[in-house]
């Protein structure tokens, strides 16, 4: 999931059962890159009809400045 330069702000899967998250890494942009930012890699286990996902973006402890929702057809 890209993050534009929102530094301190980490991707969060909701809660819910079914889903773990299983590891959860930040990557920086390449040096010279055109623009801040880099790329957070959020590796989710599924068991079961899981309908939909629901993401948060936010700095730890405060609240979602953005949410973004996966849904399966």
């Amino acid at each position: 999931m890209l993050y534009p330069g929102l530094s301190p702000h980490y991707w969060s899967a909701r809660p819910r059962p079914g889903v773990a998250v299983l590891s959860s890494r930040r990557v920086a942009a390449a040096a010279g890159a055109a623009g801040a930012g880099g790329y957070q890699e959020l590796v989710l286990r599924l068991a079961g009809d899981i309908p939909e996902l629901v993401f948060d973006l936010a700095v730890p402890g405060q609240a979602p400045v953005m949410t973004r929702s996966l849904t399966f057809a």
